[in-house]
């Protein structure tokens, strides 16, 4: 309010709970008229969520009062994020890999990474990172409000790898396009061949194992080597491939 003479402004501490408890009475000191007025009843709160709100001048609430408020975190710490899921550890080739990324603040808050958090990550045989390049990936809000997000990739080649995930956030962390990684990158991954496929298995020639033929003399008879007769074993060596080319086990009796 406003005597002609003097403004008022309502400010901290003020005191932030959960919904359902009552805050405490936020203080009132005068301004003089040609200060321009503060953000009315500022605060800064290390706590994010929804929070009921009371605003009391002389012990009575002011129009508005009590209210809610919605306080969100928009600065992740990427040291504090929390990596979950399977998918760091193993994976089949050419099936849907996943893990979870949940963002947190400095102060344990969920944090929304926003758009300026560049996001990565790869499957390399060795532990460098820095000249990597991102393979593709899905990045799937889980629960938006505990800032829980699922990241599936699908893995092209068997083998053991590291898996890289990095991110680029100059903005934030401090420090112009450099990558950081995430907490525990890389991990050791397990990377399986996929199921076999007829149609990317394959077989190159064959081979004979030819039983010597002797005339009435007993002299050997020469035979072609691409000539089959009888008595001839020949052997057919197939390539078994899963679905995107690498060499995989048929199980019993497949074939």
């Amino acid at each position: 309010r406003c005597d002609g003479q003097h403004g008022w402004d309502l400010h901290g501490p003020m005191d932030v709970r959960q919904p359902g408890n009552e805050l405490g009475p936020l203080r009132v000191s005068p301004r003089p008229a040609n200060i321009p007025p503060s953000i009315p009843g500022s605060s800064r709160s290390l706590v994010s969520g929804t929070f009921k709100v009371s605003i009391l001048v002389f012990g009575e609430h002011v129009v508005g009062s009590p209210t809610e408020i919605t306080l969100a975190s928009m600065t992740p710490k990427l040291s504090k994020t929390i990596i979950e899921g399977d998918g760091l550890n193993a994976g089949t080739a050419g099936v849907i890999s996943r893990f979870f990324l949940t963002f947190l603040d400095e102060h344990n808050n969920p944090a929304h990474p926003g758009r300026n958090l560049k996001f990565g990550l790869a499957l390399q045989q060795g532990r460098g990172y820095k000249d990597l390049v991102s393979m593709d990936y899905t990045f799937t809000a889980v629960d938006a409000k505990a800032c829980r997000y699922s990241v599936e990739f699908v893995p092209q080649k068997d083998g053991v790898f590291d898996l890289h995930i990095f991110a680029d956030d100059s903005d934030r962390q401090g420090e112009k396009n450099e990558r950081v990684p995430f907490e525990g990158s890389p991990f050791h991954c397990t990377i399986a061949a996929g199921e076999a496929s007829a149609d990317m298995s394959h077989v190159d020639g064959w081979l004979k194992e030819t039983v010597v033929h002797k005339d009435k003399h007993g002299k050997a008879v020469s035979q072609e080597p691409d000539t089959i007769v009888a008595g001839d074993t020949v052997m057919l060596r197939p390539q078994i491939c899963d679905a995107i080319g690498n060499l995989t086990i048929l199980p019993e009796g497949a074939l």
